[in-house]
């Protein structure tokens, strides 16, 4: 009976190194751009790939939201306001503020 507890141990310890390694694989595959994380990587943290794709995400839904706006301006003129139909069910409002520019240029800008 001791050797069973032995094997049972074994292979405990192996499924949780396994998960282990798959977390930490997750992690660094995922998570190397956050400055904060443990995973995070100096060479691959400031590469734009990512910021390319949600810049242009952002730009597709600014266009499509563009052109129902153009299309409703006919029917509403507060469809120019960004209404997207006669009764909305969520009203939002968007608040930037420029960055400066002291010490150079952003790092992703770079």
């Amino acid at each position: 009976m001791g050797s069973l507890n032995f094997t049972a141990l074994v292979k405990a310890l192996a499924l949780n190194c396994v998960l282990l390694f798959l977390f930490f694989l997750y992690g660094s595959r995922n998570f190397y751009r956050d400055p904060g994380s443990i995973f995070y990587d100096d060479e691959r943290g400031l590469e734009r790939r990512y910021s390319l794709l949600r810049e242009r995400e952002a730009l597709a839904f600014r266009d499509a939201v563009l052109r129902r706006a153009k299309g409703n301006a006919a029917q509403n003129s507060t469809a120019l306001q960004g209404k997207v139909g006669d009764e909305p069910l969520l009203c939002a409002m968007m608040i930037t503020v420029a960055r400066t520019t002291e010490g150079g240029g952003h790092p992703l800008e770079v």
